[in-house]
């Protein structure tokens, strides 16, 4: 779906850039000034806009998308029903875990729903045991069984986009001492600077030998892209949905064929069902109004057994888990 951001947000050469930024950028040694000769303007407009949207709160983050698969990480959707007396407790202690990348609240009896990462899988079921113990509550790990869509990208100009293909993971990559360095620093934040990469090489390498690392990160699949992540909020975005579906195998690819070509669809993940919960096809939906999401749904309603609709009330955290994760937790 294309869509046209409105001119009191941003203009409409800030909208261009800014679809550019979501890209992601190239790794060489002036990255914004390829961006500016591509949609023609200058590396400096390039620069002070991509500065001042995040300024703005419209960028959340200029960084890398980090692939913990690549890494050999496991990763879990963790639902729960925490009761009101013990939510603030609850939030306050998952939102202080550093493997805790998104949390939130969601329109439904399990209305705490969180991505959890671990170094390995008996981690995370540790960690999950040892919160469900601490708060008094049941909480349920959705683990993913294939990604089918991973698209946080909204273009704002109504010029075509698109991301690039990602490289082929290679599960387990152990990145150079080099590499680590540079993961610890690029984590959130990359610098909005002319040459980016000579200010990570500060003290660590050479800029080339830099460039040279990152790119090889990119290639691994280590990093997906180094790009601007924008708070879908700040650009109108404030219909936030959830869709979950319960789906035979058989169908599943006339259920997923309007999510996977919708604009709107940033995430569709595969996971495992419960018995308490049947389903298993998730797609995570942005849009401007909740009749959009209705519509999506009515698209794969013929195709699955049973769907919800679970509604964002409150984004409680998002943010990039480190590149090192702890293997213990405190419960303090």
């Amino acid at each position: 779906m294309q869509r046209t951001i409105s001119s009191h947000i941003m203009t409409g050469l800030e909208a261009i850039i800014c679809d550019a930024l979501q890209s992601g950028i190239s790794i060489c040694q002036r990255p914004f000034q390829q961006i500016g000769m591509k949609v023609g303007c200058t590396e400096d407009q390039v620069i002070t806009t991509a500065k001042d949207l995040q300024d703005r709160g419209i960028i959340r983050r200029f960084g890398p998308i980090l692939n913990g698969h690549a890494l050999g990480r496991f990763s879990t959707l963790v639902m729960a029903h925490v009761p009101d007396g013990v939510l603030d407790r609850a939030v306050n202690l998952i939102n202080g875990l550093p493997h805790v990348s998104h949390n939130y609240i969601r329109d439904h009896h399990y209305n705490l729903w969180f991505t959890l990462q671990a170094n390995t899988c008996q981690q995370a079921k540790r960690m999950i045991g040892q919160l469900s113990a601490h708060l008094g509550i049941v909480l349920h790990s959705l683990p993913a069984i294939k990604a089918i869509k991973l698209q946080a990208y909204f273009p704002l100009s109504g010029q075509a986009g698109h991301l690039a293909a990602p490289f082929q993971t290679h599960t387990n990559h152990k990145p150079t001492d080099l590499q680590r360095q540079l993961l610890q620093r690029m984590l959130p934040q990359v610098p909005i600077h002319p040459r980016p990469f000579a200010i990570l090489a500060r003290g660590i390498g050479g800029e080339q030998e830099v460039i040279s690392a990152v790119a090889e990160l990119l290639e691994t699949g280590v990093i997906r892209r180094i790009a601007a992540i924008l708070n879908h909020y700040a650009i109108g975005l404030t219909a936030n949905v959830l869709l979950v579906a319960q789906v035979d195998v058989g169908l599943l690819d006339q259920a997923i064929e309007p999510l996977v070509s919708s604009g709107s669809v940033s995430h569709l993940v595969l996971r495992k069902d419960l018995d308490v919960w049947p389903y298993n096809l998730y797609a995570m939906i942005h849009a401007n109004r909740m009749e959009q999401v209705q519509s999506l749904a009515q698209a794969i309603s013929g195709h699955v057994r049973k769907y919800l609709l679970l509604k964002t009330l409150r984004e409680l955290k998002k943010a990039p888990a480190p590149y090192e994760l702890p293997e213990a937790i405190s419960l303090t």
